[in-house]
């Protein structure tokens, strides 16, 4: 008994039909897996990431904790046009016989906006290191009964 033409187009078209539903099974089973190995190496990336953000935040963290080590905010210095921040904080340690000189301050400015209510804003001293700024802070009691006052960040 021999297949007619429809039934050998039939049976072609059976074949092919199932071939493309076990295509499309295995070709789900490889994208699935591809995925999940995908998705497995994004997790570790990212986790390794948010280690290293943590790691490099407490890293940025300890340098601004050093820095403010050296800082120091000083009240009650009055304001005037013409001297420099840091001259009028030599001349006021230096008349309380505290020895600070230009190399042990980095920078040295009056901190926020200019008031118009005549009060003087603080000064921020940035020193070299921790011990000038220390040094000050051991003889902050001779500013007392004066305007001017020691205050660590």
């Amino acid at each position: 008994m021999g297949f007619t033409r429809e039934s050998r187009a039939d049976i072609r078209d059976i074949v092919r039909d199932v071939v493309m539903e076990v295509l499309d099974a295995y070709l789900d089973r490889i994208s699935n897996k591809v995925m999940e190995k995908i998705e497995t190496n994004m997790e570790e990336n990212i986790k390794q990431h948010e280690y290293s953000l943590k790691k490099l935040q407490n890293k940025i963290d300890l340098l601004e904790q050093s820095n403010k080590s050296r800082n120091l905010i000083i009240p009650g210095v009055p304001e005037s046009q013409g001297e420099k921040e840091e001259e009028k904080i030599i001349t006021i340690c230096s008349d309380k016989n505290i020895n600070i000189n230009n190399e042990e301050i980095i920078s040295c400015y009056h901190m926020g906006k200019v008031r118009n209510d005549n009060k003087d804003r603080p000064i921020l001293v940035k020193f070299s290191s921790e011990k000038q700024r220390e040094c000050l802070m051991l003889h902050k009691k001779r500013f007392v009964n004066t305007k001017v006052s020691a205050e660590k960040i």
